[in-house]
């Protein structure tokens, strides 16, 4: 994720799209460089794609959060939070999508 966080900037959504699509990492860092102030990315996809992300041991970087429901689209997305430098970085990944927790 670090080179497209490098030339893309305040998105809000990362739509994975058709097919099979593995997401290996998303640092707090990424985020922190591709959202605006809010620092909050929504990620959508289905049941053929994953997220890897580093929720495990002293390391971690992230913490699995809640379940909500969107209210327009019924959607439900699994929060994961995490702080770099003081600054709140949330993921809301689709339900759908599998989490690879490391």
């Amino acid at each position: 994720m670090s080179g497209l966080s490098d030339s893309v900037k305040n998105i809000e959504v990362l739509n994975l799209g058709e097919g099979n699509q593995n997401v290996n990492s998303i640092s707090l860092e990424d985020v922190l460089d591709m959202t605006d102030d809010n620092n909050i990315l929504r990620i959508d996809g289905d049941s053929s794609d994953s997220i890897t992300l580093n929720t495990d041991g002293k390391d971690a970087e992230w913490t699995l959060g809640d379940i909500n429901t969107d209210s327009v689209t019924g959607e439900s997305y699994q929060g994961v939070t995490g702080v770099e430098n003081d600054t709140t970085v949330t993921l809301e990944i689709n339900t759908e999508i599998f989490i690879d927790q490391n």
